[in-house]
């Protein structure tokens, strides 16, 4: 049986953090910010939370996951765009063409590096 606690304990400085971020964002400037901790621990629940608080700034927020089993390389990325697409984010093609040479340096390309046998 699982119990969570209703409320957050101890997680005022952190929540408030979390909402100038996204007031920030709100203004016109890009926030990314990462929650990590142990399993159990409230990860979850705070960024919930800040997203409630959030809404009236009309701040939407993704989430992500980064797990060390199976270890993924850039699941949380993959997980955040996902998220954008499925929440109808309004993505041109072209625009995002332009990011390419960056996320091939970054992430490589698997068509280039795939051998035959």
């Amino acid at each position: 049986m699982e119990v969570r606690c209703p409320e957050l304990i101890g997680r005022d400085q952190e929540l408030a953090e979390l909402v100038r971020r996204m007031e920030r964002i709100a203004g016109g400037r890009g926030e990314a910010s990462i929650v990590r901790g142990l399993a159990g621990v409230g990860k979850t629940a705070l960024v919930d939370r800040a997203f409630d608080l959030a809404a009236p700034f009309g701040v939407a927020g993704l989430t992500g996951r980064a797990v060390p089993d199976p270890a993924v390389p850039y699941r949380m990325l993959t997980e955040i765009a996902l998220a954008a697409l499925a929440e109808g984010a309004d993505v041109d093609k072209a625009d995002m063409l332009l990011y390419r040479p960056a996320l091939l340096s970054a992430f490589g390309d698997e068509s280039s590096s795939a051998t035959t046998t």
